[in-house]
This record gives structure tokens, sequence and C-alpha cells, in this order.
């Protein structure tokens, strides 16, 4: 848990980093004496990137909370940082103070960043009641502010007409507009499609491709914005791409392809794909047959949680042998130990 909370922060930092320019703060250890250190280095120096440090590291500590708190009232690159903080705590007294803090802020000096964590915090109810108007409003507002914010992929899904649970106006055309946008936005910033977070917009936009949201349909091209789905690391991207692969449409059919994207997939820790490649050795038709191997899929699948997997394992495990099937828990074992996040 605490390795999934260090690595949210540290993702959403790194989108901060790009809404507001700033270089990506340096990895501490994020003990009393170093936080009280950048404390005393920013108040010296006035540089953003220990405030940046400081939010990353010192947000569920509470002497920098408490310096943000009353040092915010003099310097608003703190209440800035102070709301971003009381956001990404843990605990809830100070998530409650982070709404208003950040429409503070959001008043003296608006920045996209900013708008979209309110965003975040209505649509999620983080210290606030739920409301995906009030979200989708500060969604827009970010995207006003800067249409270039890696994060206005959140502003298009409160355009997209399948998410009715987002009450804001609809229009397929305008929110897949903002998602190329976005998943091109990425491949300029990095130089290339490999960056995780991109994956989201091209797996989004290859959808809207594929089912003529744009206007038009175009299966070549949203295979093709598929493939780069993947290659960013999106499993679910990963996924439709092997799914267009094995069927033909739209493209050649590649079932060697298909079987390597849905290796993809599964190493991305797709479930689905696992039990996907199951299935696949399991009936032979785009591989040879191999028993043992869909053994070893449907293992990996259930260990994931994969509930429709158990059945398979099951109806696998009688067709084969006891030394099939422990073959196939070793190499089980061995896959999930080397992709284990």
């Amino acid at each position: 848990m605490e390795a999934l909370i260090k690595y949210k922060k540290i993702f959403t930092i790194t989108l901060i980093c790009i809404f507001f320019g700033y270089a990506q703060a340096q990895p501490i250890n994020g003990n009393n004496d170093e936080l009280l250190n950048l404390i005393s280095t920013y108040e010296s120096t006035k540089d953003d990137n220990h405030l940046l440090n400081l939010m990353i590291y010192g947000s569920d500590n509470e002497l920098v909370l408490s310096w943000f708190e009353k040092n915010m009232e003099s310097d608003n690159q703190v209440l800035t940082y102070a709301g971003l903080a009381f956001f990404e705590s843990s605990f809830a007294k100070w998530n409650a103070k982070a709404e208003k803090v950040l429409l503070r802020s959001l008043s003296v000096n608006p920045q996209a960043g900013v708008a979209s964590r309110l965003g975040d915090i209505y649509r999620l109810g983080i210290g606030a009641v739920k409301n995906s108007r009030k979200a989708c409003e500060m969604y827009e507002l970010g995207y006003k502010i800067n249409t270039k914010s890696t994060n206005n992929i959140q502003y298009a899904f409160c355009m997209l007409e399948n998410m009715p649970d987002r009450d804001f106006r609809k229009s397929d055309i305008a929110a897949c507009e903002v998602i190329k946008t976005i998943a091109e936005g990425y491949f300029k910033l990095t130089g290339t499609a490999v960056y995780p977070e991109a994956g989201r917009a091209y797996l989004f936009y290859g959808d809207c491709l594929a089912k003529g949201k744009t206007g038009q349909k175009n299966i070549k091209d949203a295979i093709e914005w598929l493939r780069n789905g993947m290659l960013a690391g999106n499993s679910y991207a990963a996924y439709d791409y092997a799914e267009q692969l094995e069927s033909g449409v739209g493209i050649l059919r590649d079932p060697k392809g298909a079987v390597a994207a849905y290796n993809n997939a599964a190493a991305l820790g797709l479930n689905l794909a696992q039990n996907r490649l199951g299935v696949i050795y399991a009936e032979g038709e785009l591989v040879p047959k191999n028993m043992t191997e869909a053994y070893k899929w449907f293992l990996i699948a259930s260990s994931n949680g994969y509930e429709p997997a158990k059945d398979n394992r099951s109806r696998a495990e009688k067709k084969l042998k006891p030394q099939e099937i422990r073959s196939a828990e070793v190499a089980a074992q061995k896959w999930l130990e080397k992709n284990s996040k």
C-alpha cells in the first residue's frame, strides 16, 4: 500500500511539473531532518523545486503540512503547493482544507494543474461533496487555461456520450479532438510513444476512430493508435490491438502478432489477457495446442483475480498428468515473480 501511495504521489507531481513547467523534484528519504532542511532552503532561495519535494514527501507529515498552512498567507507559491499537499495527504482533516486553499490559489494565479485538482476533488469527493458538474466545470477551466495540459483527458471524459454519470454537455467529436491533442502532446513532450499515461489517450482515441465518434469510422488508423497505446504501456490498448490482429478486421490477420500483443497485455497486468492466452493454448487455433501452457495462464489469471479463469483452470487440470500440473505451477510462479509490479 505504501508503495502505491508513493507511486501515486510521484505520478501526480510528474504531471504538476508539466503543468507548471518546473523540473521534476529529486528523490529524498523524507525524514524530518531532510524536510526541515528543505523548508529552510526554500525560505532562503524561494526555489519552487523544494516545494515540489515538500509536497511529495511531506503530504503525510504534520510538520510540513502545518508549515504550509502557516506560510501560505504570505506566499502565493506556498499557497498553491499547500492546496496540492492537502489534496495528496492521506489525512482527512487536511483533505478537508484542500478545496478552499486551491480555490484561493486559482483566483490568485490560475494554473491548469490547480483547476484539474479541484476537478478531482469534486469528482472523487475528496474533502468535499461529490459533484460531477462542478468537477467537469473545473476540468473545462483547466483546459481553457492550458489546452495542451496532459490532464485534459478528464475534460474529454466529461463530454463523451457514453459517460452519463458526468453531468455535462455531451459531444463525442469535441471529446475525441481533445483526446487526440493529448496523445499527440505526449509524443511531442517525450519524443517517443513510450510514456505510460499516454497509452490511455492513445487507447481512447483509437476507440473514437473505431466507433466513428470523430464523425467517420476509420479502422485502419484506429488500429495504429491502439498499437501506439500498447507501446506506451497501456494494457487495454495492447489487448484491443491483439484482438484486431487476431480477427483481421481492418488489418492483415496476424496470429503470431496477436499472441505477442496478448503477452504484452498480460505482462502489463491485465488478467483478461492472461486468461485469453490460456484459452488460446487450450484451443490450439493461433498456436499449437498446449494444455500445460494453457493451465499456466489460467493459474496466473486466477491468481490475479479473474474469476472465469478458475473454471478454465479446473477443466484444464483434468486433462493433465501430475507432472504436467507441477511443471505449469512452477512456470506460473516464475512468470508472476518476473512480472510482479
